[in-house]
């Protein structure tokens, strides 16, 4: 929870920092011109101030040690998919009982009147934010099987997950969702648990696993909400959570299981892309392994130099609709988002027919 906070502080610096480099009178254009007039809003951690429009005079210039953002609108890089958050289970629980769900909705993602999110990175199950027991979408008692999804179900998102996800795409509806599971069911993991652990080395538990994520695609899309991107695992590289769901999956094993679930997802003709390492910017002390097992610092290139997650895909059989309609699936594995000290690294995907998109993670919720 600490590093959470930790990252999310810093992001919303640079955010920050980007937003507000034009007030700066240095950094006119090179014939003296000002800049772009620029507003600015204020939140502090201790609430004295919350959204508090700030006078014109409230920035000065940079702080010497302090990380300096700049902002260049002459370069482009990356494309930038949308920016956004989670409806995690824990946030979805308080919005759905909160007389101020439909303000609190508009503001975040009304793009006319309000923030306009349009990206939304959704816990497949529990995350480390939820408002009851962990759970995935086939929990079952401790020793059973099923390798067949009978028992596979989303009720447990029908609730307030996936009606709030539904008013949200009504309020933009050029908002995209991307899942990503924190750990896999229990009885498919190493240690029976869903914390920690890993996945069992067991062409039934891959297979079963990647049917996992096509009948979530489908029962979301049915529920009126279309999963533009997977991501595998979140965390891959994090061995250790702390009370919360997660797993380690090395490189070989998510390239392993990019291919089942890519085989899986076009047999059933569904169109959502797969994005690979989503992880944080840099390894965390939970991240790093003993020596004689130490974890893989280009995680991103291994997974990109493995032919199983980095191969043509055929185009999809046509047996089903989506509401954000592409011209093929695709598998895009990212590398860690970075900040502008960190050197970059080839996003790993998985290619269709058409010229793959290059992307990075999309940061934590």
């Amino acid at each position: 929870m600490e590093r959470r906070r930790r990252m999310l502080t810093l992001a919303t610096a640079a955010v920050l920092a980007a937003a507000l480099l034009p007030a700066w009178p240095s950094l006119a254009g090179e014939a003296g011109a000002p800049g772009p007039a620029v507003r600015v809003w204020l939140t502090t951690g201790d609430r004295s101030s919350l959204l508090a429009e700030q006078p014109r005079g409230a920035i000065g210039p940079p702080l010497d040690g302090v990380p300096l953002v700049t902002v260049d609108a002459s370069k482009a890089y990356q494309r930038v998919e949308g920016y956004g958050a989670s409806i995690t289970d824990s946030s979805a629980h308080l919005l759905a009982a909160s007389p101020y769900r439909d303000a609190i909705m508009r503001d975040l993602f009304d793009p006319g009147h309000g923030l306009g999110l349009s990206y939304l990175r959704q816990p497949m199950g529990a995350s480390d934010f939820v408002a009851g027991d962990h759970y995935t979408y086939d929990d079952l008692p401790a020793g059973q099987n099923d390798y067949a999804m009978a028992h596979f179900s989303v009720a447990h998102d029908r609730a307030e997950i996936l009606p709030l996800l539904r008013q949200a795409r009504a309020l933009n509806p050029s908002l995209k969702v991307m899942a990503t599971p924190w750990s896999p069911p229990a009885w498919m993991k190493t240690n029976g648990s869903l914390v920690g652990g890993r996945l069992r080395d067991d062409p039934r538990v891959y297979r079963a696993y990647a049917k996992y994520f096509a009948r979530f695609v489908e029962d979301y899309r049915r529920a009126g909400v279309p999963v533009d991107a997977l991501t595998v695992q979140n965390e891959p590289q994090n061995r250790n959570p702390n009370a919360y769901p997660g797993m380690d999956l090395r490189p070989d094993e998510e390239a392993r299981l990019v291919a089942a679930v890519s085989a899986e997802l076009h047999r059933a003709g569904l169109r959502t892309r797969i994005l690979g390492y989503d992880h944080n910017w840099s390894l965390h002390p939970n991240d790093v392994g003993p020596p004689d097992d130490p974890a893989d610092p280009e995680y991103a290139r291994t997974l990109l130099a493995d032919p199983r997650a980095n191969r043509p895909s055929p185009a999809p059989r046509s047996t089903a609709t989506s509401a954000t309609p592409r011209a093929s699936p695709s598998c895009t594995t990212p590398t860690p988002t970075r900040t502008s000290t960190s050197p970059s690294a080839p996003a790993a995907c998985r290619r269709t027919r058409r010229p793959p998109s290059r992307t990075r993670s999309t940061g934590r919720p």
